[in-house]
């Protein structure tokens, strides 16, 4: 005897069930009569909340994407970022929290994948002075991999931001405001092999 089903029509029925594909991949959400209006759709159709990092290390995977990802560990963080497949998955870290000991580090997955991109720093000495500071940009080098704020030189203060872009198979796209002070150098680096 083969099996039967029946369909509901209730809430979380099978019914209210229905296929959403985003970049390429099918979610399931859970469609209620008036539950998703195009006022409440956003990032992808999914709304999705900031997640805290604050342990010493992370490693992400494409679930992470799209997620405002917060930096919030005074003493740094390593994030190993899923190798890069072109996937087009995107990776935003926002800095809550000024590292002041190690650093916020986000790193690749191997020693093949690298990043390419820039990073635009402003030297925080001098904040709302009425005189615009200098603008450095720091250009990722052809086989850069890692990108490190420490607080100071490299960025890693609080309202960083950088943004991360699986672009193609073996290659993020970096994009970054940072503030430095002092003698200002570049976040970028090959440090994975």
């Amino acid at each position: 005897m083969g099996a039967t089903t029946t369909e509901g029509t209730g809430n979380g029925s099978a019914s209210n069930i229905k296929p959403l594909i985003l970049n390429g991949s099918v979610k399931t959400v859970n469609i209620e009569s008036n539950a998703v209006t195009a006022a409440k759709l956003d990032n992808n159709a999914v709304s999705k909340a900031p997640l805290v990092l604050n342990t010493a290390a992370i490693t992400l995977n494409s679930g992470f994407s799209g997620i405002p990802l917060i930096l919030d560990k005074v003493d740094g963080i390593v994030v190993t970022l899923p190798a890069a497949t072109g996937t087009g998955d995107t990776y935003k870290f926002y800095v809550k929290t000024t590292v002041t000991s190690n650093s916020y580090k986000i790193q690749v997955a191997n020693g093949t994948d690298i990043m390419s991109g820039v990073a635009f720093g402003s030297d925080d000495e001098t904040p709302l002075s009425g005189t615009p500071t200098a603008i450095d940009m720091w250009v990722a080098g052809a086989s850069d991999d890692t990108f490190t704020m420490d607080g100071s030189t490299k960025g890693g203060k609080k309202g960083n931001y950088i943004e991360i872009l699986d672009m193609a198979a073996g290659m993020y796209h970096v994009r970054a405001v940072l503030t430095q002070t002092a003698t200002e150098v570049t976040p970028f680096s090959n440090a994975v092999s």
